[in-house]
């Protein structure tokens, strides 16, 4: 998880679903607006329509928004909504990371 200066609320999701630009990867895709804030916030989401079981989709939430802690300091300062796209069962670190790379270099 963030630190909550991090995350996104709820009514900031809706407003920021409505009002932002999109970036697609191979496995995620980003939905990003601009902040007035000096610091850029997230927020993933595992759509139960890609993976059905909780647990998996959990599991899977948190090991994007670790390897997103890791790239948090490459992203301009804008707020930002990761969405899984694609869900294989080979999924690996290593692949969201040259996927998240990828997104970091679109939007700059």
């Amino acid at each position: 998880m963030f630190k909550k200066n991090k995350r996104i609320s709820t009514t900031l999701f809706n407003e920021i679903l409505k009002n932002s630009r999109s970036v697609r990867g191979d496995i995620l895709y980003a939905r990003f607006a601009n902040n007035s804030l000096e610091e850029s916030r997230f927020a993933v989401v595992v759509p139960k329509k890609i993976i059905k079981g909780s647990v998996k989709r959990h599991i899977l939430k948190r090991r994007i928004s670790h390897i997103l802690k890791e790239f948090e300091e490459e992203f301009p300062t804008k707020d930002y909504i990761f969405f899984l796209g694609k869900y294989d069962e080979d999924f690996s670190k290593e692949k969201i990371k040259e996927d998240i790379k990828k997104i970091v270099s679109l939007i700059k």
